[in-house]
């Protein structure tokens, strides 16, 4: 499934997985169940989502978007990133978030996510996305100043996408600091690609012109082709990523090998942002599990670093007008507004998936009480009662989006 979000302060894509393979963002398979370990989810809808902000905050903004209600990975980007006071998108939202407009352009229409094992809806073509982008130009609409994309199926998508990215960065190429690109190039994960063949030359043909990438550990290889196998291959990586294809800023989102001192329990998220000489400036932000089955968290990863991101550069005086928001190289890498935003983000992630889970049995306890004796007695719909129970709870976690308690710490490597 894909939907695209596009929004008048802001602008984020998000990623969707497809097929039956779940990916978390931050978490892996073990012990029979799912450990909530970030990492990218790959049960969901293909969607890509931009997010426009605004130059200037605004204290009452007037919301525009569009959107297709029931694409699973379109409401863990937008409402994450968005103030939907005015009930916009989601009428059961009324707390204002970030204030930032969001517009969707949905490039799958999807009942539910995969995960569910059943699903109802179409997937939009690659000419569709370019045609509803040409209607927002056409009305005026394309005033973007960020964009997040994310899980896109086809190479053509991929392309068309990549277009949109382009087209918006050419118009700001005057002032290359009002349009800032995040792109989560979802492709695969544990050594298994999940996409078409052809979606990985599509994507290394498009990240040079991204401010800001998200893969996971195999992703990053795939993209680098330096295999990672400890944290000297990581930063080699990461190091290939900023030299080969100048990107300003990446973040691992996953770290799949041991590493000395750090408790089984815990995962790492590593990023950089690369100074004047394209020098990696690496920071690790290291946290604990939790051990369960979510749905949806790379989507809501995305749309909250895109967010955050703005925030933390908005923080620094200046920086908001340099190219790719890139800082000082006196900054050092714990500093960086990147290894600000993702922390406030961990921190977020970590208070709505323990708050979910503990959620979780009441929701499967409500549906069950709904089901005929029939039903009960078959044992049929138990994986979409799961599924159900494990959608991340945004709206009933609002205060966690704002201003979560949890603090974790970025560290340089």
């Amino acid at each position: 499934m894909a939907p695209t979000i596009m929004s008048r302060c802001g602008k984020i894509s998000t990623p969707p997985p497809s097929t039956s393979h779940p990916s978390a963002w931050l978490w892996e398979w073990g012990g029979g169940h799912f450990r909530a370990f970030w990492q990218i989810w790959l049960t969901f809808s293909s969607i890509i989502y931009i997010l426009v902000f605004s130059h200037t905050p605004q204290k009452e903004p007037t919301h525009y978007c569009i959107h297709v209600e029931g694409s699973p990975g379109h409401r863990k980007a937008c409402l994450p990133a968005r103030d939907s006071k005015r009930g916009c998108l989601w009428s059961s939202a009324r707390a204002p978030r970030f204030w930032y407009d969001v517009a969707a352009l949905n490039t799958v229409q999807f009942s539910n996510h995969t995960g569910y094992g059943q699903w109802t809806g179409t997937k939009v073509s690659a000419q569709e996305i370019t045609d509803l982008y040409n209607g927002l130009c056409q009305s005026y609409l394309d005033d973007f100043d960020m964009m997040l994309s994310g899980y896109i199926p086809s190479a053509e998508a991929v392309v068309a996408v990549g277009n949109i990215a382009r087209e918006l960065k050419e118009k700001n190429k005057g002032a290359p600091s009002d349009f800032f690109w995040v792109l989560d190039p979802v492709m695969g994960d544990n050594g298994k690609i999940y996409v078409a063949e052809d979606v990985v030359p599509a994507y290394k043909g498009l990240i040079a012109y991204a401010d800001l990438i998200l893969p996971n550990q195999f992703e990053a290889e795939l993209l680098s082709e330096v295999k990672i196998v400890d944290m000297e291959s990581l930063k080699s990586a990461i190091q290939a990523l900023h030299d080969k294809y100048r990107i300003p800023h990446v973040i691992i989102t996953s770290v799949n090998f041991s590493q000395p001192g750090q408790s089984p329990s815990h995962l790492s998220v590593v990023g950089t942002s690369m100074a004047s000489a394209r020098k990696a400036r690496l920071f690790q932000i290291t946290f604990p599990s939790i051990d369960c089955y979510f749905c949806g968290t790379g989507d809501m990863f995305g749309a909250l670093v895109t967010a955050r991101m703005r925030e933390a550069v908005r923080a620094v005086p200046g920086l908001i007008d340099r190219p790719s928001w890139l800082s000082d190289d006196s900054v050092t890498a714990a500093h960086l507004p990147l290894a600000r935003a993702t922390e406030k983000v961990l921190a977020s992630m970590h208070e709505v998936l323990a708050k979910t889970r503990d959620g979780m049995q009441s929701v499967v306890e409500r549906t069950k009480a709904d089901l005929t004796e029939e039903q009960r007695a078959s044992g049929t719909g138990e994986q979409q009662i799961k599924s159900k129970a494990s959608e991340l709870r945004l709206v009933q976690n609002l205060e966690s989006l704002r201003s979560p308690s949890v603090k974790f710490e970025a560290r340089p490597i």
